[in-house]
């Protein structure tokens, strides 16, 4: 299996991940089973950037007849039918699995998709609590339409006071934080089975702001439950159309105001697969990129 890898680079004023996405097609399937995986590497300063959860929903829909060879939709039972392939609507096949990090234990989960919501790995209320080591999108089913995601949990930085010659004492915590995301696809086929644009969005507890108004304390590592949430944002990181190699990269402002320092995020990205297309055998879902935090 060929792996989606997230090392974390620490560094003071910079948070990155770095993954890539592999697919892995059995060709014994008719519809093939897309594998991705991912592998994390806790930080080690007083901010922190890691994998917490991730989910995966597949609406049914009807059962879908296709020509092999022009792509139209066709009718079984037809006399002229012998190039009429069909695929069910069900999300039979779709799962996500994943290896959690809670409390030093280790457990390996594998949930279903669902099909009228969400599910996840993680309870969302424990995603701070939680480190996922290794996660993989099994995709399965005979027909695309799956929505997957990934998210990230941010923790913020402490107050870092120190005295600045003819300054006096300062905070250098403070500052304009930015979520910079890019992403290189690799695979056509793919693509053109997704909406045009990935998701990136993300859910901000700020300090000075709401009913958590103080910095992230030393030692305290999850954020509240459900998350305050005093800053969303969200924008499309466009890869339908991308050209193997090419790099599309989003960049989102976490605060606007320097003493409103993020305290803890939620970073989620998002992927549609387009529906009432039966899986292809020649697809792949190829990507790299990068996550950083950076002021």
């Amino acid at each position: 299996m060929k792996r989606f890898i997230l090392p974390i680079v620490d560094c003071d004023t910079k948070k990155r991940i770095i993954f890539t996405l592999f697919s892995t097609v059995l060709s014994c399937l008719i519809f093939p089973h897309e594998v991705w995986s991912a592998v994390t590497i806790a930080p080690v300063s007083t901010e922190g950037l890691f994998m917490c959860n991730a989910g995966l929903i597949h609406p049914r829909t009807e059962t879908l007849c296709r020509s092999v060879h022009t792509g139209t939709v066709c009718d079984p039972n037809a006399t002229d039918s012998i190039d009429c392939v069909c695929a069910s609507g069900s999300s039979i096949g779709d799962l996500v699995l994943g290896t959690i990090v809670e409390v030093a234990k280790s457990t390996t989960k594998e949930v279903p998709a669902g099909e009228t919501a969400y599910t996840y790995l993680v309870d969302p209320a424990l995603a701070f609590d939680s480190q996922i080591t290794n996660v993989e999108f099994s995709l399965g089913s005979e027909q695309y339409g799956a929505k997957y995601f990934v998210q990230f949990c941010y923790q913020g930085p402490y107050e870092d006071f120190q005295t600045i010659p003819k300054v006096g004492r300062a905070d250098l915590s403070l500052g304009i934080y930015k979520l910079k995301f890019s992403m290189t696809a690799a695979d056509k086929i793919y693509n053109a089975k997704l909406e045009s644009n990935a998701q990136v969005s993300y859910q901000c507890d700020l300090r000075s702001l709401g009913l958590n108004t103080a910095a992230r304390k030393n030692g305290n590592t999850k954020g509240d439950f459900p998350l305050e949430v005093d800053a969303f944002n969200q924008g499309p990181l466009p890869i339908a159309d991308a050209t193997p190699g090419a790099s599309r990269e989003l960049i989102l402002n976490l605060n606007t105001i320097p003493d409103q320092v993020p305290r803890y995020c939620v970073i989620t990205l998002l992927f549609t697969e387009l529906p009432k297309n039966i899986r292809s055998l020649k697809s792949k879902a190829d990507f790299s990129g990068t996550l950083d935090i950076i002021r």
